[in-house]
């Protein structure tokens, strides 16, 4: 209990060191930096996600889901549960999809293997200096220990295939919510909620999700 409690008093006092509006990249508030600097030490995240893929053509969106897990080591995983099963590996050799009966193989470059390759692991790494690289960073804290992080891509104007903007809330120390929108003709929205943080990966996990046995 007193552990808990420290460790909510620490994360209360760099937010309550913070002001209170927004910040750009140009100009982070105090404490942000320890924020992602606590992030990063977490070696490993799991995630449940939820997926909806808007079509011109279509009237009703197709919607996907499934668990997403990432470790420093062994690269961002997406495991699709419905409406069928697939796991997606992002490494830092390439995209790889892994379908039910078969051997993982190099997803081709398109824009949904580009978005994989670049937004996932950017958002993850929680490196400010990676974001301002890519993106207008704002961030805002309030008086309790909520905060909110916006990255807005520096896209070129009408590029089909890129995220439009990137959203992460949490509290303290934890982040607890993504939500990922790219709103051109093709939209996609993504959730990425449940999130926690494994001690270890148990070998089905391993294997199954990184596909240790196949690719390593």
């Amino acid at each position: 209990m007193e552990g808990r409690m420290m460790k909510r008093l620490r994360a209360i006092c760099i937010l309550l060191s913070l002001p209170m509006a927004g910040a750009t990249a140009d100009k982070e508030p105090r404490g942000l930096e320890s924020l992602l600097g606590a992030l990063q030490e977490k070696q490993r995240v799991e995630a449940v996600f939820s997926e909806q893929r808007h079509n011109p053509v279509r009237r009703v969106p197709s919607r996907f889901s499934g668990v997403l897990r990432h470790d420093h080591s062994h690269g961002l995983s997406l495991a699709y549960e419905s409406p069928r099963e697939s796991v997606i590996l992002i490494r830092g050799d390439g995209v790889w999809r892994k379908r039910p009966g078969r051997g993982p193989e190099a997803m081709p470059a398109s824009g949904q293997s580009d978005f994989l390759s670049t937004a996932l692991p950017a958002i993850f790494a929680f490196d400010l200096p990676r974001w301002k690289e890519a993106f207008d960073v704002t961030f805002e804290a309030t008086a309790e220990d909520a905060w909110t992080i916006e990255l807005t891509p520096r896209s070129e104007p009408g590029s089909e295939d890129l995220v439009r903007l990137i959203e992460l809330d949490g509290s303290g120390f934890e982040l607890e919510r993504i939500h990922i929108r790219r709103p051109n003709r093709s939209r996609i929205e993504i959730y990425i909620e449940s999130i926690y943080h494994p001690e270890t990966w148990d070998s089905a996990t391993l294997r199954e999700a990184f596909f240790t046995e196949d690719l390593e």
